[in-house]
């Protein structure tokens, strides 16, 4: 009998990452330059934040074009409630609406990975050869962002938020995984506080629904509801808490810069193949190896994908004509789940 196989975590030499500058700069490296992660790459003039004021304001003071207000200083009032700057910022007015945007602050653009410069588009983008892992997601929204990971210690539901509150002065711009389940309050409060992406083990249609709708990367590595996270992915993501990574939705993986050389052993795209062939391939009509399915075999690894154990991970006790008897962390009995409920874990 033979399985698809599930690589949820892939090791890759040669990888090139862009890094691109919001607007356009100026670029500070050369190809062929060497980089690491805090080496700057280019700076720009970027304004983060930009708000659209009340219809009904009333100026504190008599307008002029582009006026100038510091943080906390009154703009205004609606009836008997001010309105404060929530920044450093310039009052302007378009199509009759004011407007309050933040001053330009310096951008400095982080290469973020290990790595060599491949190419340089002057004053916008810096390609750079690396060596990343990825990991796939189930789910996730299908937009791109990058930015510094923090990694919650796996909490229960009740004190998800508390962390969330806890490094709330310091999480915009940031991607946060959050444990087992994003729960719909956790992530409206993080789209509050400017988080750029949540990571979870699940989610519900609500919640993904409320990330699209508000520009939130919201990526799930197991499953719809609550489920569990791999320990194997845990581990992981404990090791580059505080690094920069970069999610793509589209290809639905979380790629992380090979941060240590230590960490893992890394794997070329070729050598995996090999891999696969020899340990686990299987044969298709023109007798080439197939290292997208192996064969099942007692004491590997497998990936529950049909409820009631959606999401679990258990390893092959025994194999049966069209099932398998597995057996979870934690669980006395041995479950039989069939084909095509389940994937070998790589």
């Amino acid at each position: 009998m033979y399985a698809p196989i599930l690589k949820r975590i892939k090791y890759l030499d040669n990888v090139l990452v862009e890094r691109a500058l919001p607007v356009k700069g100026f670029t500070s490296v050369k190809e062929g330059d060497v980089v690491e992660p805090f080496t700057k790459l280019g700076m720009a003039k970027v304004s983060f934040s930009k708000i659209m004021l009340p219809d009904k304001i009333k100026m504190t003071r008599e307008f002029s074009n582009k006026m100038f207000i510091t943080t906390k200083k009154e703009i205004g009032r609606v009836g008997f409630k001010k309105v404060l700057a929530p920044f450093d910022g310039y009052l302007t007015k378009e199509n009759g609406v004011f407007i309050f945007q933040e001053e330009t602050r310096d951008y400095w653009l982080l290469s973020g990975v290990w790595g060599q410069v491949v190419s340089v588009v002057k004053d916008n983008s810096v390609l750079v050869r690396t060596q990343v892992m990825d990991i796939k997601m189930v789910a996730c929204t299908k937009h791109n962002v990058s930015g510094e990971l923090i990694v919650f210690p796996n909490p229960s539901d009740t004190l998800e938020m508390h962390y969330l509150e806890k490094f709330s002065k310091d999480v915009r711009g940031k991607i946060i995984y959050v444990g087992d389940f994003a729960a719909k309050r956790l992530v409206k409060r993080a789209i509050e506080l400017g988080v750029v992406g949540i990571l979870a083990g699940g989610a519900d249609k609500e919640t993904f629904d409320l990330a699209k709708q508000n520009s939130l990367f919201l990526g799930i590595f197991t499953g719809y509801g609550s489920v569990y996270i791999s320990t194997e992915i845990f581990e992981v993501l404990k090791g580059v808490f505080n690094r920069h990574v970069f999610l793509y939705g589209e290809e639905m993986i979380l790629r992380i810069p090979n941060v240590n050389p230590n960490m893992v052993s890394t794997i070329t795209s070729s050598e995996a193949d090999k891999a696969n062939k020899k340990d686990r391939g299987m044969n298709n009509n023109n007798g080439k190896v197939d290292a997208n399915f192996g064969e099942v075999r007692k004491g590997l690894k497998v990936f529950i994908v049909q409820y009631p154990h959606l999401g679990w991970e258990g390893v092959i006790d025994s194999v049966n004509e069209r099932s398998i008897l597995v057996k979870f962390e934690n669980k006395n009995d041995l479950i039989e789940v069939f084909l095509p409920d389940f994937l070998l874990l790589e």
